[in-house]
């Protein structure tokens, strides 16, 4: 089995290795231009963003060849998911592909802009949601076929609003920013972000323009020297069963 993931700040990573199999880090396949998965089962597992996938997920998927006899989709979310796994069945059944199975994970919302993560922490039983991907888990090693039941009519809507929010959104809101006093030059946001977005000048990072918001620079700085002038408050989130260096495979792309 064969997994393709992606993940910022941990949640798509836990789920991904509490089902076990080959874990591939969709942005290490975009860096070494892989784009060609044969396996017995394949899984796609990814958070959803702004009402549908990450467009780095989005991405590859509209390239990618896939040769499998089971097919399955988890999504990660917080607040809600909006259906977004319909925005995903529509680029794979482009493709020829049938999902035979998908689901998603309610987990901490991490969306620092929107919520306060000391509030999500304590809302989120890790057992629970243990609990839950084990019997998607289960669900999978039967091969079972399973979709959550959709309202087509609420996706065309969601569709709509997503091309015009999501577009704005990357291009004017975001508001991310450095503390360069409490600094350290670490370089975990330079090596952790999965877009290469960050740049060093004489090892002081700066943001370029191509951010995917994805937040796993400012969750995951040691210092908390990263800010986005909307957050709540100054906690953070990783994952607590996610390490730090896990995380900085996973996405490097220097």
């Amino acid at each position: 089995m064969k997994i393709l993931y992606f993940s910022g700040t941990g949640n798509s990573l836990y789920v991904s290795k509490k089902i076990g199999g080959e874990l591939l880090s969709i942005p290490q396949l975009i860096k070494n231009n892989q784009y060609k998965i044969v396996d017995d089962l394949v899984g796609i597992i990814c958070p959803v963003y702004c009402m549908t996938m990450p467009n780095l997920v989005k991405e590859y998927l509209t390239q990618v060849e896939i040769n499998c006899d089971y097919l399955f989709v988890i999504m990660t979310y917080g607040s809600s998911h909006f259906n977004s796994l319909s925005d995903v069945t529509q680029v794979l059944n482009k493709k020829g592909l049938r999902i035979n199975y998908s689901n998603y994970v309610l987990m901490v919302d991490n969306f620092i802009p929107s919520y306060d993560i000391k509030e999500q922490k304590e809302l989120h039983d890790n057992k629970s949601i243990a609990l839950e991907v084990n019997k998607i888990k289960e669900d999978i090693f039967l091969r079972k076929n399973y979709q959550p039941s959709i309202n087509k009519v609420r996706d065309k809507v969601m569709e709509l609003v997503y091309k015009i929010i999501y577009k704005v959104f990357l291009r004017f809101a975001v508001n991310l920013y450095f503390d360069y006093e409490s600094c350290n030059q670490c370089k975990v946001c330079y090596n952790i972000c999965p877009k290469g977005n960050i740049e060093l000048k004489d090892n002081i990072p700066f943001f370029n323009d191509n951010c995917a918001y994805c937040l796993a620079c400012i969750q995951n700085c040691p210092k908390g020297a990263i800010h986005d002038k909307r957050e709540k408050n100054s906690e953070h989130f990783r994952n607590p069963n996610v390490k730090l260096s896990e995380l900085i495979q996973s996405n490097n792309q220097n």
